[in-house]
């Protein structure tokens, strides 16, 4: 059987991440980081983070099945 190991560990200790969202291609995860004041995507593949978008009030994540639009 195959036994799940862990690949990546976010590192980010001055964050909290209330939500995460995977693309569908599974390259990029998506967080809710900075106790929801930014958005972060992470390169799935290194586990180091791509990008910050600065936004208040981050409670939910979603990426479409296109992988196109995050919401």
């Amino acid at each position: 059987a195959h036994k799940p190991t862990l690949k990546h560990r976010f590192e980010d200790r001055s964050a909290q991440f209330p939500c995460v969202a995977l693309s569908p291609d599974g390259r990029t995860y998506v967080t809710a980081a900075d106790g929801g004041k930014a958005v972060r995507l992470w390169d799935a593949e290194t586990g180091k983070p791509r990008l910050d978008i600065k936004q208040a009030g981050i409670r939910a994540l979603a990426i479409d099945g296109a992988g196109k639009l995050l919401a």
